[in-house]
């Protein structure tokens, strides 16, 4: 998963606007979902945003397998902040997800360099790297066994 996010935002990069894509997965609690697929919806880039459309959501949503929900929400960046604004406080898909925002518009994406937000008493709050490193992990794609 982490390689098809990280292939579907190159080009967003490559062109320097924001992109975002969406996780999709399993939940079942509030504190444990498993994403396994990645999806990206037609949307709107510039510079210092990016818009995906209630249409645009929708047509993805429909896509997706009945069991899956949004999990997180990744995006891009300019330069090295990875705060919410205030657009992204107000166009994200959903409150009860993670948001986890990559700078320099993805370009050598890595999870470590993100910053990890949830909502939380009525706000968008950055966790700490070390709850971060915690909440948000990835499960290796493949195992190879051979000598």
């Amino acid at each position: 998963m982490w390689r098809s996010s990280v292939s579907l935002l190159e080009p967003y990069s490559r062109a320097r606007v924001e992109a975002g894509l969406l996780w999709y997965g399993t939940r079942s609690s509030e504190e444990l979902a498993v994403a396994v697929l990645t999806g990206i919806p037609k949307q709107t880039n510039a510079k210092r945003n990016f818009d995906i459309s209630a249409d645009d959501l929708a047509a993805l949503n429909r896509a997706m397998a009945e069991d899956l929900v949004v999990v997180a929400q990744v995006h891009t960046h300019p330069g090295e902040g990875t705060e919410h604004s205030p657009w992204d406080d107000a166009k994200i898909v959903s409150r009860k997800i993670f948001s986890l925002v990559f700078p320099r518009y993805g370009s050598g994406l890595s999870l470590p360099e993100s910053s990890v937000h949830e909502f939380v008493d009525g706000e968008w709050r950055a966790l700490d790297a070390v709850d971060a490193a915690r909440r948000v992990t990835l499960a290796p794609d493949s195992i190879d066994t051979r000598p």
